[in-house]
């Protein structure tokens, strides 16, 4: 079975109406970071609480593995999320709505912090209308680069993090570069007498334990 297209019309449809919605939404974004495949879940939880949420997915296509009895060409879709264990929610801060109110959601583990002082990472709009267009854009055969999850994140080269896990848990690092096949984080442990390239997974530098007070 090929990958099942979309129609043009309405996936355009689609787009412009998600775009609107967006941008008329009157809402401070920030990435969750999620329980292990519990993406589904923290939207839910989310969307229950009365916060907004979007959870991008995308369709890929995949081969049937050897040793079953069809011909290696065919294929099947798969749609699934985008970001493995992120999502986006979003929060009414004038409505009295907190990042406290969406980490203690169901599903979610924590809010994605890169800033030092536990300020969590906003997402611009049009960053969202970026991601919400790739993902239509992989229901016509156009497949996600890697790396757009560091990139909306604001995981840029000089920001210094704080390390959660691991031997240097609790050290700050400068980040000097992302490898995005492995969503490892590169950098480099400053002190007072030393300077030690260190590489972590990417969820070792994220800080559950945000700000109670929204930045």
């Amino acid at each position: 079975m090929s990958i099942v297209r979309i129609k043009r019309p309405q996936i355009v449809h689609n787009l412009e109406l998600l775009s609107r919605l967006l941008l008329r939404a009157k809402a401070e974004w920030v990435v969750i970071h999620t329980n292990p495949k519990c993406e589904t879940r923290a939207r839910d939880g989310l969307l229950g609480a009365g916060l907004l949420a979007f959870l991008p997915m995308e369709q890929i296509e995949r081969r049937h593995g050897r040793g079953r009895k069809v011909k290696p060409a065919q294929t099947y879709t798969v749609i699934r999320p985008m970001f493995p264990r992120y999502l986006f929610a979003g929060m009414d801060v004038k409505k009295g709505q907190s990042v406290d109110q969406i980490r203690a959601c169901d599903g979610v583990k924590g809010v994605l912090s890169f800033d030092k002082t536990g300020a969590v990472a906003r997402v611009a709009v049009s960053d969202l209308i970026k991601i919400l267009e790739l993902s239509h854009g992989t229901f016509e055969g156009r497949p996600v680069a890697d790396g757009q999850m560091a990139d909306v994140a604001r995981l840029k080269e000089g920001a210094v993090v704080k390390l959660v896990k691991g031997s240097w848990c609790g050290q700050d690092l400068t980040v000097t570069g992302y490898d995005a096949a492995k969503e490892r984080v590169i950098g480099e442990l400053t002190g007072s007498a030393m300077r030690l390239a260190v590489t972590a997974p990417l969820d070792a530098v994220i800080q559950p334990e945000v700000a109670k007070r929204t930045r």
